[in-house]
């Protein structure tokens, strides 16, 4: 049977972009530690840090006294305050308690204006202003009995985990408990877990709903909790920064240990957001979670009360935590961090096989990068092809960011003429989320692998115009990553992912307000890329449509099921994907249904998928040259139109 030609797709070919704002002229403070405006400041500060928005004269700079308070004392000379390019730090004695103190940087009406920009450009006068804590009042009672203290050397690791279970995970959380309870070693760790539950996920080890506290105890028994309750809590929010602070701050100093680690579990959507408490008290609507800047807060304070310097370890039992902007928030906190870049499976972490590497001897580092050969094992005996997890050096962060500034500074003269490479890179990065992610507009993830990336940068813009750059940034990526997993479909994941959206559109009015986003030069280059779609970006065309047959050759008419293609022929500017629509004609109203709809195949389809390592839609889709591209559609079914 034959018909008359009928079918030609749809082309649907977007980038729709939003204009950014200029970086203003002057030099300008992003951050500092305390903030201004800071209260409660800790007596034993020690440092004071100043962050710019970009590189400074670092041979000269002007403190001066403020009418708002008290300078700090100074300890000692100020020999070698700037730490790099953008970082000032001033080395201060111990503060008085209830004092407002204040730091002028710069003096216009004096003529002394020594911090300026690289360019010359002089910091407008800019006051830090904070007030300390009061002395600090008795401990509270504890909640429950003080543990004895334990002789020198017997406690190594004592390990937190924040099981924040109030929400549809519930059902994993209690058999997470249960691996905890299989795989505590029998001396040297503590393992204290909070957990919330649920209503209506789980009604298994009596049904309970509020929040409790537990010790773990060994236990073989997977269908009850055996630990030792310490305490029943009622309903609380995880979600609230207040609840992990009091967590960290109440539980650490009872259970001296040598080392440190603390476990976050749930929910987890990279920077945006984490620690879902579905029943939040207090919350608008019963639901909260935590927030990086809620996290960051919890840790600083939650530490500080404990007098613990820092965590040797930070575990993201969650989905997409694996992110630049996570590590930004995490590193003044911990010395070592391990997160998926991925979506995790719901099992998350097996604790039955991680919990014995602390009770080994084994360092921080050296757990991590356990923890992570542990998870990859478990996954590939679970045939989970998707899963991914890294272990991360937060000491060698700040390399990796200055190593990335570079590589963006060096990018963003080019992005005015090489926006359509960048474009695709980012789109066709290794994406946590799928192509159609960016439907979801400024509610995208957006969340790609930061050194795939990297790679298509290096592989799209001819003559690349950061190629020492480049290797530094890789070489930094290297001794960041101690150790990363990535199952077969996740190969081209490399330990640590970064936020990417494609379109200015997509960016989320929150993430220039993030630590990352404020300290590194990230953000400008992606805007960099956006303005430039916006001025620059024109409608692609069809240029030519062929119906071919069989054997290649153009013909008129359409053999169903008879090895029909069409050919399409589409030429433009930073093209990204073509969507085919199948139509048929209907009568009332008059006009055409669509049957289905679908990325236009790549041509190369069948060779690429044996020898690239990525998702379905990669593979799908065609990366577009500018220019000139030819595409072919089979032509497989009864009613086309053209």
């Amino acid at each position: 049977m034959k018909t008359a030609l009928p079918f030609l797709p749809a082309l649907a070919l977007s980038l729709l972009l939003a204009a950014a704002p200029a970086r203003a002229a002057p030099p300008a403070v992003v951050r500092s530690e305390p903030a201004d405006g800071a209260a409660g400041v800790p007596l034993d500060l020690g440092v004071i840090r100043i962050r710019f928005d970009r590189d400074m004269c670092t041979d000269t700079w002007t403190l001066w006294a403020s009418p708002r308070g008290k300078l700090p004392p100074l300890r000692g000379p100020l020999a070698k305050p700037w730490k790099d390019a953008r970082t000032f730090e001033i080395p201060v004695q111990r503060l008085r308690p209830d004092t407002t103190y204040a730091i002028r940087l710069n003096a216009a009406a004096r003529g002394r204006q020594g911090f300026r920009a690289a360019d010359g450009e002089p910091l407008p006068d800019t006051e830090i202003v904070f007030r300390t804590a009061g002395e600090a009042p008795p401990a509270p009672a504890p909640p429950h009995p003080e543990p004895p203290s334990p002789a020198p050397g017997t406690r190594d690791w004592t390990i937190l985990v924040y099981l924040a279970a109030d929400n549809d995970l519930e059902p994993f959380a209690l058999g997470d408990l249960n691996e905890m309870e299989a795989g505590l070693p029998e001396r040297g760790v503590e393992v204290l877990v909070l957990v919330d539950r649920a209503k209506g996920f789980a009604d298994a080890d009596g049904d309970w709903t509020e929040t409790r506290l537990y010790r773990v105890r060994r236990g073989k028994d997977g269908e009850r909790i055996e630990s030792e309750l310490l305490a029943r809590l009622g309903e609380k929010n995880l979600g609230d920064p207040e609840t992990l602070r009091s967590f960290l701050a109440e539980t650490l100093p009872r259970y001296p240990a040598r080392h440190h680690a603390l476990f976050l579990w749930d929910h987890g959507s990279g920077w945006s957001g984490h620690a879902s408490d579905f029943d939040a008290p207090g919350a608008e609507k019963g639901y909260d979670e935590l927030t990086l800047d809620e996290l960051a807060k919890a840790l600083r304070e939650g530490l500080a009360e404990a007098k613990i310097g820092r965590l040797d370890l930070v575990c993201f039992d969650m989905c997409l935590m694996g992110q630049m902007e996570v590590a930004a928030a995490v590193r003044p906190f911990a010395g070592v961090m391990v997160a998926s870049e991925a979506l995790e499976p719901g099992d998350g972490q097996p604790y039955e096989r991680i919990l014995p590497l602390f009770g080994a001897g084994r360092s921080p580092r050296e757990i991590a990068a356990g923890i992570v050969e542990a998870y990859g094992a478990h996954y590939r005996a679970a045939k989970d092809e998707s899963a991914t997890d890294s272990a991360l050096d937060l000491d060698r962060f700040p390399e990796v960011v200055q190593a990335l500034d570079a590589l963006a500074v060096k990018l963003l003269p080019a992005a005015k003429t090489l926006w359509p490479g960048i474009s695709r890179s980012l789109f066709y990065s290794e994406s946590y989320l799928g192509r159609a992610d960016f439907r979801r507009g400024r509610r995208a993830t957006a969340s790609i692998d930061l050194l795939d990336c990297v790679q298509r940068l290096r592989a799209a813009l001819s003559p690349f115009p950061a190629e020492p750059e480049y290797r530094r940034l890789a070489a930094a990526l290297d001794a960041f990553v101690l150790r990363s997993y990535a199952g077969r479909t996740r190969r081209l994941s490399r330990g640590i992912a970064i936020y990417g959206p494609v379109r200015g559109d997509m960016v989320r009015e929150e993430y220039p307000a993030t630590a990352f986003a404020r300290s590194s030069r990230w953000l400008d280059l992606l805007r960099a890329v956006h303005r430039a779609q916006k001025r620059q970006l024109t409608p692609p065309k069809v240029t030519r449509v062929r119906i071919l047959g069989p054997r290649g050759n153009e013909v008129e008419s359409v053999t169903s099921l008879g090895g029909t293609h069409m050919e399409i022929t589409v030429e433009g500017k930073n093209i990204l994907w073509t969507l085919a629509e199948q139509v048929k004609r209907v009568e009332s109203p008059p006009g055409y249904a669509v049957m289905f709809r679908t990325f236009l195949l790549d041509p190369r389809y069948d060779e690429r998928k044996k020898a690239v390592a990525a998702e379905l839609a990669d593979l799908v889709m065609p990366e577009y040259a500018d220019g000139r591209n030819v595409l072919r559609k089979e032509i497989g079914g009864l009613l086309f139109r053209v």
